[in-house]
Parts: C-alpha cells; structure tokens; sequence
C-alpha cells in the first residue's frame, strides 16, 4: 500500500524507510517510540506525524502536509511547560505523600513528572 502512494508522489515527495532495528540513532533522533511510524520533514522540520498502521488516505494526508509547508509541528516540550510539568508533579506527589500516601496523586505526580522529562530520556 505504501508503495503505490509512494509511486503517485514519486517527483514530489521522497520516502526514506528507516529500520528501527539497524538504525536506532536515526529512530532516536526522529522520537520514535512506536513502529510503524511515518514521519514527514520538509526543510528539515517536522511537518505531520503518523504512528501505527496508515490506510492510503491517511498516507495521502501525511504527505500533503508535507508539501503544503503549513506550519511545522513543534519540536518538543517548551521550557515553561516543562517546568510546569515538573512543578505540578512535584506538587501532586509531595501532597500524595503527605496526606495518607494517596497513591492515586502519586502516581498522577510521576506520571506528569516523566511528561516533563520523557523526551529528554530518550534522546541519550
């Protein structure tokens, strides 16, 4: 299926197949933490973002945004939302503990925590 999209936007759009298996630095570097994954880069920035099996139209779609050259999606957690992140899981998990333990806001206190600083993990 791939393939025969590939073939109608052969002169526009070229597809690169990356193994996530031989080439983990190359999967890192995209963030990949799922495959399948289709990533569309225009100029070297993201511009759409597929993860899981993909019908044809959907395929079509990721590339369209490709060329179109709307706006890029951003490159990751801004610095103010990561210190948000942090600061409230933070917060949750000191109230979690402190008041029983609550596992539940512990827990939702982790979780925003690894939110904040997943996508840093995975780039080393």
């Amino acid at each position: 299926m791939l393939e025969s999209v590939d073939s109608e936007y052969r002169d526009r759009v070229a597809l690169v197949r990356v193994d996530a298996a031989e080439d983990p630095d190359t999967a890192r570097a995209l963030g990949t933490l799922a495959v399948p994954l289709l990533v569309a880069l225009r100029d070297g920035r993201e511009h759409a973002r597929r993860l899981g099996a993909a019908t044809a139209a959907e395929v079509r779609a990721v590339f369209e945004a490709a060329l179109a050259g709307g706006p890029a999606l951003p490159a990751g957690v801004s610095r103010n939302e990561r210190a948000l992140r942090l600061l409230a899981g933070a917060g949750l998990a000191a109230i979690g503990f402190s008041t029983g333990p609550r596992w539940v806001l512990v827990g939702l206190g982790v979780a925003l925590v690894f939110l904040a600083v997943h996508d840093r993990l995975l780039r080393r």
